[in-house]
């Protein structure tokens, strides 16, 4: 599945151009030129999202096009779509569940567990522990 986020470019007085998709925070890039800005947001978007599925984080669900320009309050001067391919990290789920039965934690690692924030992709291992 594709996904299609919406990349904002931003330019202030006495500023570089500078890019980020509000939906896929902390992913920004800087040009002079709003072309260099494009150009080096490739790059960054690239590190960006590996970082993402290196640390196993999914990609959030983009909004549309008019839901990201209506809801923005920073000022921008121009926006563009973006396709990003959709990925599972199921690595982490498949190791648990080959390698981790609830019946051999300890007390310690259920209450870490249970107290944990978890992505949505393993709240099932939550209620099935405290299930037991």
């Amino acid at each position: 599945m594709i996904f299609e986020y919406v990349a904002l470019i931003r330019k202030e007085e006495a500023t570089d151009y500078w890019i980020d998709i509000p939906d896929i925070p902390g992913c920004v890039s800087t040009g002079e030129t709003r072309e260099e800005a494009e150009a080096n947001f490739k790059e960054a978007l690239e590190l960006h999202i590996d970082a993402m599925r290196n640390q196993e984080f999914n990609l959030p669900q983009p909004r549309s096009r008019i839901e990201v320009l209506s809801s923005e309050q920073d000022s921008y001067v121009g926006d563009y779509m973006i396709e990003i391919e959709e990925y599972k990290n199921l690595r982490r789920i498949t190791g648990i569940q080959q390698s981790l039965h609830v019946s051999e934690l300890s007390e310690a690692d259920i209450k870490a567990i249970t107290e944990a924030k978890m992505p949505a992709d393993l709240e099932y291992l939550n209620e099935e522990i405290e299930d037991e």
